[in-house]
C-alpha cells in the first residue's frame, strides 16, 4: 500500500512539473498611463504631485507608468549634455533627484517606470532657440522635397507640431542613442525606455513621394548625400517613376528604423533587462506610407519589446477595427493599445465601451493618454479600475536572425539595394 501511495505521489509530482498551468504560461497584461512632463497638472514639478500620481495609479491597479523625461530636447533628469533646467529646479526645491524619486516611490507600490523620450520632433519655439541645433548644426534639420529646411519655415507653418530632425543623418542617430544611454546608465532601476515621435512629419498623408508633389519631408542634406552615393540617384531631381520613388521611400523608412535599431541596441548593451517600447501611429498604412514609420518591421526584428498604437478617436467602431489590425501583426511580439482618454472626458460611456471592446481583443496591454486628462475627470480612473485585467500568453524573445514577415502589398517590389546599413 505504501509503495502504491509513493508511486501515485511520484506520478502526480512529475505531472505537476511537466504540465504548465494556464497561470504559469501567462502574464498579466499591462494597465498603463502616459505621464506628461509639461501637461496641465505639471506632475513632475513637486514630490507631492509625483506621490499623488503614484497613489492614484496604485489605487486603480495600474502597473506601469510611462513618464516623460525628454521633451523639446530638455531633460527632467540628471544630464551632462542636455539642458536640464526642469531637473535642476526640482532638485533645488525638493533636494532629491526627480526621476530616481519617481522610480523608488513607484517601485514601493509595485509599479514599473519607463522613461518616455521624444525622438525626432523638437517642439515649436518662436525664438528659434534650439540647443540641440547648436550642438549638432542646422543641417540636421529635415527638409522637404524642394530642399527647403524646416529652419527656414515660418514659425506658424512648421509641420506636425514643430521642428524635426532628419533621421538619415548619422549625427542624429548617435545623439539619440547617447541620450538613451545616459538615461539608462544614470537610472539603472528603470524598467524601460519608451520612444515617441519616431517618424517623419507630414501635414497631408500622401501615399509616398510619387504623389506628394515634393511637399513631403525626410530630405535632409546628409541623408540625400548618402542615398546618392549608394544608388546614383538624386531624390531632389530624379524622375518620379514607380521604381525610383519606391527605392527612395524605402530608404527613408530604413533611416527611421535605423534610429530605433541604434537606440535599442545601445539600451540593451547597457542593460539587458531594460525593456524598449515605441509609440506608433495607429493607422498602419499611414504610418508606413506617410510618416515612414515601419513599426511592423520593428516587431519583426525584435528591436522593440512592445509597440503601443496611439489609437485615439471618438469613433469607437474605428478604434476597434484599428486595434484588430494592429494585434493581427504581433505574432511573438507584444502590442499594447493606446486609448485617447483626453478625447472622451465628456463621453464616459464611450470611454468605457472602448476599453471593454479593446480588452475583448486580448491585447498585451492598454495604455491611456493621459494621466493629466484623466485627472480632470477622476471618474475615468474608476471606470478603468472596474474592468478586468487580461492574462496574456508570455511572448518568446524573437531572434533578430529570424526571417522577417513581409507585408506584400507594400513591399513586393522592394529592391535589395536600399536595405539600411548605416556605417
Amino acid at each position: 500500500m505504501k509503495r502504491l501511495q509513493f508511486s501515485l505521489f511520484s506520478t502526480l509530482f512529475i505531472l505537476s512539473v511537466l504540465i504548465v498551468s494556464p497561470l504559469q504560461a501567462a502574464q498579466e497584461s499591462i494597465r498603463a498611463l502616459w505621464v506628461e512632463c509639461e501637461g496641465t497638472n505639471n506632475t513632475l514639478s513637486s514630490k507631492e504631485k509625483i506621490l499623488e500620481c503614484i497613489d492614484i495609479a496604485a489605487k486603480n491597479n495600474f502597473n506601469t507608468l510611462f513618464v516623460q523625461v525628454f521633451r523639446g530636447h530638455r531633460a527632467w533628469y540628471k544630464s551632462s549634455f542636455i539642458p536640464n533646467e526642469p531637473y535642476k529646479r526640482f532638485l533645488a526645491k525638493e533636494k532629491v533627484d526627480l526621476l530616481q524619486f519617481f522610480i523608488d516611490e513607484a517601485h514601493k507600490q509595485g509599479i514599473e517606470v519607463h522613461a518616455w523620450a521624444n525622438q525626432m520632433r523638437v517642439v515649436r519655439n518662436s525664438k528659434k532657440s534650439y540647443p540641440v541645433l547648436e550642438r549638432l548644426g542646422k543641417d540636421v534639420v529635415t527638409r522637404n522635397g524642394t530642399g527647403v529646411s524646416l529652419w527656414d519655415f515660418p514659425h506658424e507653418k512648421l509641420p506636425d507640431g514643430g521642428m524635426w530632425l532628419d533621421a538619415g543623418d548619422r549625427k542624429v542617430q548617435r545623439f539619440l542613442a547617447d541620450v538613451a544611454e545616459e538615461i539608462v546608465v544614470n537610472y539603472p532601476d528603470l524598467d524601460g525606455y519608451h520612444l515617441d515621435f519616431i517618424r517623419i512629419p507630414f501635414d497631408v498623408p500622401y501615399a509616398g513621394s510619387r504623389w506628394d508633389g515634393r511637399k513631403g519631408f525626410g530630405y535632409g542634406k546628409e541623408s540625400v548625400r548618402r542615398f546618392k552615393l549608394k544608388t546614383g540617384w538624386d531624390p531632389m531631381t530624379m524622375e518620379k517613376t514607380r521604381k525610383n520613388t519606391q527605392v527612395w521611400d524605402d530608404w527613408r523608412r530604413d533611416q527611421i528604423t535605423e534610429v530605433v535599431r541604434t537606440v535599442s541596441k545601445r539600451v540593451k548593451l547597457t542593460s539587458r533587462k531594460m525593456q524598449v517600447t515605441a509609440a506608433g501611429l495607429c493607422w498602419i498604412d499611414r504610418a508606413y506610407l506617410s510618416s515612414y514609420q515601419d513599426w511592423g518591421q520593428w516587431l519583426d526584428e525584435g528591436i522593440v519589446d512592445a509597440l503601443i498604437t496611439m489609437n485615439y478617436s471618438i469613433d469607437s467602431r474605428f478604434v476597434n477595427r484599428l486595434s484588430r489590425q494592429a494585434l493581427s501583426l504581433r505574432q511573438d511580439s507584444r502590442v499594447y493599445i493606446g486609448l485617447g482618454s483626453y478625447l472622451l472626458e465628456e463621453e464616459l460611456d464611450a470611454f468605457e465601451k472602448q476599453i471593454q471592446e479593446t480588452l475583448a481583443l486580448n491585447p498585451d496591454g492598454v495604455v491611456y493618454f493621459s494621466y493629466d486628462s484623466m485627472l480632470k475627470k477622476p471618474e475615468m480612473f474608476k471606470i478603468v479600475n472596474r474592468q478586468p485585467r487580461n492574462l496574456v500568453s508570455k511572448k518568446k524573445k524573437k531572434s533578430t536572425s529570424q526571417s522577417k514577415r513581409s507585408i506584400k502589398v507594400w513591399r513586393s517590389a522592394k529592391p535589395k539595394v536600399v536595405r539600411s546599413e548605416v556605417q
